[in-house]
């Protein structure tokens, strides 16, 4: 049987390295005691460790558009030590002026698990290439951060049409900005349209919250004369347009229905 004045001289005679055969030495014997054997043979039994390998990671189906311009995405995921999380990759296939035109990615709503195999719907309609075409990939990515990424897809982003006037106008001058968010000129334009809109509160429903993003779309670029600005109150013109239509369309749904109904 090997001493521990032997393990000592084999190691070394530093205070440190005789702590650390100590503690091991220690744990040995109380994991003997506790679980029968003696301490040496516990010392040589080895340990598996499981490799975190990346993930898998595949699209069950073509992208399909369905209602409201929603994109489904369907997709299978595994990993032997657990999918953390599962995110969508967009990149742009042409530069859009005004757009951040690197790639974006968008987590989709999944709980951790080892196993994933799921549809998920998505509306972009929001984003800057709406009506361009774009490459998508699913990414997974495990609890050791490891990531796998799917074959990418060729896709033409669906772009929301709005009927409502006051919506295609702002709209329209969410476009111009984004084409060219440096034009002085353009940002006044903006500034004003979004301004008089704002006094007339009785062509949107007397929505406060259009109210208040509209004038404050207006002063924001009234005082930023910046590419941040632009960006800035394109989102905001987004937003009070897709506010406008979808009361528009509701309200419109809500009265073809009422009149069905009277003709009954």
């Amino acid at each position: 049987m090997v001493s521990f004045s032997s393990l000592l001289r084999f190691l070394g005679q530093t205070p440190f390295r005789r702590s650390v055969v100590a503690i091991f030495a220690v744990t040995a014997v109380c994991a003997a005691w506790l679980f029968g054997g003696d301490g040496l043979s516990l010392m040589k039994h080895s340990f598996s460790v499981v490799s975190a390998s990346a993930p898998h990671i595949a699209l069950t189906a073509p992208p399909m558009i369905i209602e409201n311009k929603t994109l489904l995405l369907s997709y299978d995921a595994s990993d032997n030590t657990g999918i953390r999380e599962i995110v969508l990759r967009m990149t742009p296939h042409d530069k859009t002026p005004g757009a951040k035109n690197a790639p974006i990615e968008i987590s989709l709503p999944v709980r951790a698990a080892k196993q994933i195999s799921r549809t998920d719907s998505q509306n972009l309609t929001a984003y800057p290439w709406a009506g361009k075409k774009v490459t998508f990939q699913i990414v997974a990515i495990n609890d050791a951060g490891k990531r796998a990424l799917t074959g990418g897809v060729d896709f033409t982003l669906p772009e929301r049409r709005f009927f409502h006037p006051v919506a295609r106008v702002l709209i329209e001058e969410r476009d111009k900005l984004m084409e060219n968010p440096d034009d002085n000129v353009l940002r006044e334009e903006a500034a004003s349209i979004m301004a008089n809109i704002a006094h007339s509160p009785s062509n949107y429903r007397n929505d406060p919250v259009i109210l208040m993003a509209l004038r404050g779309g207006a002063v924001r670029l009234v005082l930023g004369h910046d590419h941040d600005a632009s960006l800035s109150v394109s989102d905001i013109l987004w937003q009070a347009a897709a506010r406008i239509e979808d009361s528009f369309s509701q309200r419109t749904v809500r009265d073809m229905r009422q009149d069905s109904s009277k003709d009954f």
